[in-house]
């Protein structure tokens, strides 16, 4: 086999920036395939234990686990959190003794549509059921599981099967005075379709414990313990049991085994015992495969292994805990095809010194590994969950046909295929693509190619596309043949690869075709006529062609002379052929001379062609019809003429006879003829009108075939042709609408009913459609209650439709903008109806403050900045208004930003506006506590909001510091300098400071100071 290969670069995760594939964590490598990082599911800090897993049809997983009950969290196939930790129910199933030694079957089980289905006890007496959604909302009442009696009833185990979708449920029961197996069936709505059916009546002894699962066929496959070993059976969905209860393992044990059934219907099974994992196999009717094959290989202390199927090969994973690593870490193996009577590779998937316990393991459809398990790393009970992502890939033709078309060749024929790959798998890979075949197949001239073998960064779920060119030889034999095979394959994991391959096959015909554009000639008596043809070789291979004739009538005195008698054509090559005829001197009128041409391979006999040659000796009178447009069309009521000529190509004259006929006549359709009969000299033609008429109700597309027939008072020459009328298509439509303006709320739906008639004659596709829509406003078409988005009318036909337009819930109040509801008929007319939406005014407003503080002193003003927002969707106007001041001599104002006073302000939808709130502080304030004001705007619809503002008033405090004399005492007359020292030791300015020097209250001298600040003196 030659081969052509062609090897792209491999992309690591890292180097894909922006793929949506990728996930969102780190990843592990382990035993070569690419796994999650462990992922935290739980963080609290309860003790989160026992969880289990199942994957739904989207590849998400929904994993439940105990707590103070059971718990539910989903996570997508990336492995990010889909919901919250969502509570389920507070019971759960506890079990007897150790999980290591009694472990429990399985709590949780998933339906087509995803519904969750969960089952649980009351410690003892009674089982219970209950079907959730995926988001853990219940769509049943709780059912109690079997009768209601004083008998013990628990350890419940639940499974969905794929054929009906009922809930299957086995459990212990001891109303029969004795611990049982039974069994319990509902439909997927909690209806009880079977009631407490014991599996174990063949098995005489105490039974305890129990698990099972279901195949693809819907049979129901049990597994449970005794005092006698552990024991599986099978039932139909009939509860009728398919052979003897089978025992598993002969040793009293209470210990079940974990089920799994592969597509092939095979049971695998797992169990525990002597510090080892342990496994077998059987076929769907209990008989034993492989027995007692020992899965962990030096193993401590391994917890009960739990098994899963995959779906797309006949394999299953067995994941357990096991202390060989100094702490109870989670393995996992593969049994698979081949080798399941041989201890596999035991993996470790997890790597902490903490315990992990109890692993539960799933298979997504995909046949990822999903396993989870609890974990006391972060110093409690925690669930974690970890899954393998998967490279695969699908390689096949875009059209099935093409590849069929590839199976068969002709010499030098060309062919393409257009072929895709599919990225099956969840996250981004390279391919390379390479073609074999066979060695010689270039040598003898095949010519094979591919125009794109290598592919970079294919996005999971994606497809790529390539064409594939082959050309076979051009001297191919019969029976030769070439073996093609192209292979895809995954430059990330070596074991994903998909391949198409087929045997094309050279197939050789011989073929001739004689070709003739006039075989039929008129001749005179003792005249000739040549008749002009082409042979063609329009085989596979060059050729070798005999021609041969036959004569009738023989002789008769007619004669015919070919030019060759042999010729060699290479492939689509081709020859001329002149034929002569002569007719005989006697030979009358409408006598014929008729030559059967006969052309023939001479390697291959039944290669031939052949053609009949017709010479007619010219008659007296002959008539011959034409019309230039033989079919036309109609409007509906309209008429339609033929021009229609009739030739005498004899040589005599004659009366000839018009007669009009249908082989299929319509009602209400009419025909008018020019003319009943025409003279016509030889060589003379004349032209006649026929008129069809339609009725004025006619279809589109029906149809009125007339035939005219011309004849000659002799009956000796006649001729006829058929002409046909075909209705036109007229479009129209009469659409009425209800009513054209609606009222609604911002947010909600208005609905306008609408009438439309076809009016025209044929069926009529009405497009649906709308303009001058504002942005966030949307229309859609209903009928019938489901949304359409065109509608079929027969002729004359009426429906009627909603037309549904959804507003924003911040739509403006008030008559909205005109929009076109637009109708459009199959020629492009557009029908445009106007519609309206009024929308109710929302009242709601925000007052805010930026500076709710203000500080200001006696004689000062304070401005307070504010803002009014409309957050209504209509115009309204807003009074402004504050609480008392603390005086009469206090004031208070609002103001716009340019200082335009104002006590009320008007705000379309959504305005905001800035104002001022301006308080005056009196000269003789004398707060120095804060001041609340509170201001409030209300809208017209008494709607309100406040908001509270605080003002410090900050005031002087003067006191004389000191008081010098110069000089300090009187001696004698003179005068005496005073220095006075003025401090400010308030928190505001003082004003026009006067200091008056007083002696026996009578003034000698003031001085002022103008401005005293706080904390400064004056002298």
């Amino acid at each position: 086999m030659a081969t052509l290969l062609m090897v792209s670069s491999s992309t690591s995760m890292a180097d894909v920036d922006g793929d949506r594939r990728i996930p969102p964590g780190d990843t592990d490598i382990i035993a070569g395939a690419t796994w999650t990082e462990d992922i935290r599911v739980t963080r609290n800090s309860a003790q989160d234990t026992l969880p289990q897993v199942v994957m739904d049809a989207s590849d998400y997983a929904h994993i439940i686990w105990q707590r103070s009950g059971y718990w539910t969290k989903t996570v997508d196939r990336a492995g990010s959190a889909l919901t919250k930790d969502i509570f389920i129910t507070p019971h759960v199933v506890h079990g007897y003794g150790s999980p290591d030694r009694y472990p429990l079957g399985t709590q949780i089980a998933i339906d087509s549509a995803n519904n969750i289905h969960l089952v649980w006890d009351d410690g003892w007496q009674n089982c219970y059921y209950q079907k959730f959604d995926p988001y853990a909302n219940a769509l049943t009442e709780v059912i109690q599981v079997g009768n209601v009696d004083n008998f013990a009833s628990h350890v419940p185990s639940v499974a969905i099967d794929p054929v009906n979708d009922h809930v299957h449920i086995v459990h212990e029961d001891y109303q029969y005075q004795c611990e049982d197996i039974v069994y319990d069936k509902l439909d997927n709505h909690g209806k009880v379709l079977v009631n407490e059916v014991s599996l174990s009546s063949d098995v005489s002894s105490h039974c305890e414990h129990s698990t099972l699962t279901t195949d693809q066929k819907g049979y129901i496959h049990v597994a449970f313990g005794s005092a006698a070993g552990s024991w599986w059976r099978k039932v139909d969905q009939n509860v009728v049991a398919r052979g003897l209860a089978v025992n598993m393992r002969s040793v009293p044990t209470y210990m079940i085994p974990d089920l799994a059934i592969t597509p092939d219907g095979d049971v695998h099974m797992v169990w525990t015992v002597d510090d080892e994992v342990r496994y077998a196999r059987m076929d769907n009717n209990g008989t034993f495969l492989d027995e007692d094959v020992v899965v962990s290989n030096n193993s401590v202390s391994p917890g009960p292994p739990r098994i899963a199927a995959t779906h797309e090969e006949n394999s299953v994973y067995i994941v357990w805990h096991d202390s060989r690593d100094g702490n109870a870490e989670i393995y996992y193996a593969k049994m698979e095809e081949g080798s399941f009577n041989e201890t596999p590779e035991n993996i470790r998937l997890t790597k902490d010194s903490a315990a992990s316990l109890y692993p539960r393991v799933a298979v997504s459809l995909g046949d990822s590994i999903h396993v989870v398990w609890q974990d006391t790393r972060d110093g409690n009970s925690e669930i974690y969950y970890k899954f393998n992502y998967i490279y695969r890939l699908k390689l096949a033709p875009v059209d099935v046909a093409e590849l069929t078309a590839m199976y068969f060749w002709h010499p030098n024929d060309t062919k393409r295929i257009g072929l895709y790959i599919e990225n099956l798998g969840n996250l981004t890979d390279d391919y390379s693509v390479t073609i074999s075949y066979d060695d010689w197949a270039e040598s003898i001239g095949w010519v094979i190619e591919l125009d794109e073998t290598e592919f970079d960064r294919v996005l999971g779920g994606t497809k790529v596309f390539l064409n594939l060119t082959m050309t076979a030889p051009p001297r191919a034999n019969a029976g030769d043949f070439v073996n093609v095979s192209i292979k895809a394959r995954s430059l990330t994991d070596k074991d994903a690869h998909d391949s198409l391959a087929w045997r094309a096959f050279i197939i050789v015909e011989k073929a001739v075709t004689v070709i003739c554009s006039e075989p039929t000639k008129l001749i005179s008596p003792g005249g000739d006529v040549q008749f002009n043809l082409s042979i063609v070789n329009i085989g596979d291979v060059p050729d070798t062609f005999k021609v041969d004739h036959t004569l009738i009538p023989e002789n008769g005195g007619w004669e015919v002379v070919t030019g060759i008698e042999t010729v060699t054509l290479d492939v689509d090559e081709s020859t001329d052929l002149s034929v002569i005829l002569s007719a005989p001197e006697e030979a009358k009128a409408n006598d014929t001379g008729t030559i059967f041409l006969r052309v023939q391979s001479m390697t291959d006999a039944s290669a031939w062609d052949g053609k009949k040659l017709m010479g007619m000796v010219d008659p007296e009178f002959h008539l011959i019809m034409e019309v230039l447009t033989p079919s036309k069309w109609i409007e509906p009521g309209g008429s339609v003429d033929f021009l229609i000529t009739i030739r005498n190509v004899g040589n005599m004259q004659g009366r000839v006879a018009i007669y009009v006929t249908s082989t299929e006549p319509r009602p209400g359709w009419s025909v008018y003829v020019s003319h009943e009969t025409v003279l016509l000299a030889g060589g003379e033609e004349q032209v006649i009108t026929l008129t069809i008429t339609a009725p004025s109700d006619a279809l589109a597309g029906s149809r009125q075939v007339i035939k005219i027939s011309t004849v000659t008072d002799d009956l000796s020459s006649r001729s006829s042709l058929e002409v046909s009328a075909v209705v036109n298509q007229g479009h129209g439509l009469m659409p009425l609408i209800q009513a054209n303006e609606v009222s609604v709320h911002g947010g909600e739906t208005g609905r306008f009913m609408v009438t439309i008639t076809n009016e025209g004659n044929g069926n009529e596709l009405v497009a649906l459609g709308s303009a001058l829509v504002p942005p966030g406003w949307s229309v859609t078409f209903e009928h019938d209650g489901d949304e359409v988005f065109d509608l079929m009318l027969m002729s004359k036909e009426t429906k009627t439709i909603a037309v549904v337009v959804s507003t924003p819930w911040d739509a403006e109040a008030g008559r909205g903008p005109t929009m076109h509801v637009v109708l459009t008929d199959a020629v492009g007319k557009d029908y445009v109806l106007p519609i309206y939406l009024r929308i109710h005014q929302r009242f709601a407003l925000d007052l805010s403050a930026s500076n709710s503080q203000g500080v200001g002193a006696p004689n000062g003003v304070v401005t307070y900045r504010l803002a009014v927002l409309n957050e209504g969707n209509g115009e309204d106007t807003f009074l402004l208004e504050h609480d008392s001041l603390p005086g009469t001599k206090w004031y208070a104002g609002f103001y716009e930003a340019d200082g335009t006073p104002i006590d009320r302000i008007a705000l379309v939808g959504g305005e905001r506006r800035d104002i001022e709130l301006r308080v005056g502080i009196p000269e003789d304030a004398g707060l120095t506590g804060p001041v609340d004001i509170l201001v409030r705007a209300t809208s017209i619809s008494a709607e309100m909001d406040e908001v509270k503002l605080t003002l410090n008033v900050r005031l002087p405090d003067l006191q004389i510091v000191s008081v010098e004399y110069d000089p300090a005492t009187t001696a004698g007359p003179g005068p005496t300098h005073v220095t006075i020292q003025v401090a400010n030791k308030g928190s505001s300015p003082a004003e026009n400071v006067v200091v008056v020097m007083l002696v026996d209250d009578v003034e000698l001298d003031r001085e002022a100071v103008r401005t005293l600040n706080e904390g400064s003196t004056a002298t």
